[in-house]
């Protein structure tokens, strides 16, 4: 990407920050020192001056991110090394001249300096429409809101359906979405198509290239306080995809997929005290001719202390199935999950022939600050099939006859969030995955590393 491009979005952003109106700018314009003007603007509250200076029945909101990050030995293979500047705006603009319907456009700007290796989707996609939609009620207070155009889907823990907004390139869907909310549930009902970013040209949804669910949320249940706020949520989802298409956007290439998937979620929140997720889905369908009979789990336990340092210690545990059988296929398909730091930090495995054990260790050793540690121990579920990447790409294949050894390897991650204020917070991580014996017979064997630093400002 030219300098002159870079340039060009940095002084944009930094044009959004210094130009917010009203309550900011009164707050520091009587700043002794010049310098200290900058940072007095981006300490304001800028959600209080934009509602300051627009109309009550207009809201502008927004997040620009700018980060570095870099990976060595990519695909375990030495050499395969990069260090890139991804960095995105996003700018939501919502209408609401009544109480109970809104209109939402949102724009996004997603660049990449200095990547080597050529322009991927999932960091390029400048000046696109990420969101365009029409909304009558509201979500969790009203009893029936509908939403229909461009829009995000979230659902759950996001290992299934999310928004992806840890790539450059969030995801966004064309659709229909109502959501049913009582005093004993919440109901999502939807028909959509994912968004196809593109580099160059208007993004879209592909004909044929379906989704439909519905996605069940209790009301807490009335169990005892130590348990926390315990939610049940059951779903079903359909996808249908054409075999033509994009072996970018399918986990079975060059396969007419009819897919569906029915899975159940429990989980409970609370800061302290006892903690725990159970969730187990499985698949059924057809992909061309063969049968499709899939499954995946996860289960993770933890406990949090009220103490200096606030700590939380979990174990989790990942499973994804996985193999090569005549006749029926029986890998995993994760759909159109959020995957970052789902099974490790460094973003080298997804939710494809997987089987995991995990260990997290958090602390806060301040209201601002928090740290965190963790390792996990990495299987293939079958040594038939073959590693695949956080959303669902073949990696590695398998060797004819299957490896010798289902033993993946393991992974060390670190991780820090400084909040300096509820708008303005600065992050980084860093990660290494050791190679075993699997990777050792099907790849180059060599670990990998990876690390970003980044920072958000939110308005």
């Amino acid at each position: 990407m030219p300098q002159t491009a870079y340039s060009r979005l940095a002084v944009i952003a930094l044009w959004l920050v210094a130009a917010l109106p009203g309550a900011a700018q009164h707050a520091c314009k009587d700043s002794a020192h010049a310098w200290e003007r900058p940072w007095c603007v981006l300490a304001s509250d800028p959600h209080q001056a934009l509602e300051n200076a627009l109309p009550h029945w207009l809201r502008l909101s927004g997040e620009y991110r700018a980060r570095a990050e870099g990976y060595t030995a990519q695909d375990f293979t030495p050499g395969n090394d990069s260090g890139h500047l991804p960095s995105r705006l996003h700018l939501e603009l919502t209408l609401h001249p009544e109480s109970n319907w809104s209109a939402v456009v949102g724009m996004s700007d997603a660049r990449v300096f200095y990547k080597a290796g050529g322009l991927s989707t999932n960091y390029e996609d400048t000046t696109a429409l990420w969101l365009a939609y029409a909304q009558l009620g509201r979500p969790g207070s009203s009893l029936l809101a509908v939403r229909a155009g461009r829009q995000e889907l979230a659902l759950g823990a996001q290992r299934l359906i999310g928004t992806d907004d840890w790539d450059n390139v969030s995801r966004s869907f064309d659709g229909l979405h109502a959501t049913l909310h009582t005093t004993v549930l919440n109901a999502d009902l939807f028909a959509a198509a994912v968004v196809v970013p593109r580099v160059m040209g208007m993004d879209r949804a592909i004909a044929g290239n379906d989704l439909y669910g519905a996605y069940i949320t209790s009301a807490r249940l009335p169990l005892p306080h130590d348990w926390g706020e315990v939610h049940v949520e059951p779903y079903w989802l359909w996808r249908t995809a054409p075999a033509s298409l994009d072996p970018e956007l399918t986990a079975f290439p060059g396969a007419h997929l009819n897919e569906r998937t029915g899975g159940l979620r429990i989980s409970n929140r609370q800061s302290s005290g006892w903690q725990f997720g159970l969730e187990a889905a499985r698949q059924w369908g057809t992909v061309n001719s063969s049968a499709l009979a899939t499954s995946m789990d996860h289960e993770r336990i933890g406990y949090g202390w009220s103490t200096p340092l606030r700590p939380e210690l979990e174990v989790e545990h990942n499973f994804a199935s996985g193999g090569a059988e005549s006749g029926k296929v029986v890998t995993f398909d994760p759909l159109y999950p959020s995957p970052h730091d789902q099974y490790g930090q460094v973003d080298a495995l997804g939710l494809r022939n997987l089987d995991q054990i995990r260990t997290r260790l958090i602390l806060h050793p301040w209201q601002r600050l928090q740290l965190s540690a963790e390792g996990a121990q990495d299987w293939v579920a079958n040594a038939l099939d073959g590693v695949y990447g956080p959303l669902g790409q073949l990696v590695i294949a398998p060797p004819s006859g299957g490896a010798n050894s289902r033993k993946l390897g393991w992974e060390l991650d670190g991780a820090v969030s400084l909040r300096f204020t509820r708008w303005l917070k600065l992050e980084g991580g860093f990660g290494h995955l050791f190679c075993g014996p699997y990777l050792k017979q099907t790849s180059p064997g060599n670990g990998y590393d990876e690390g970003y630093v980044q920072w958000v400002y939110a308005f």
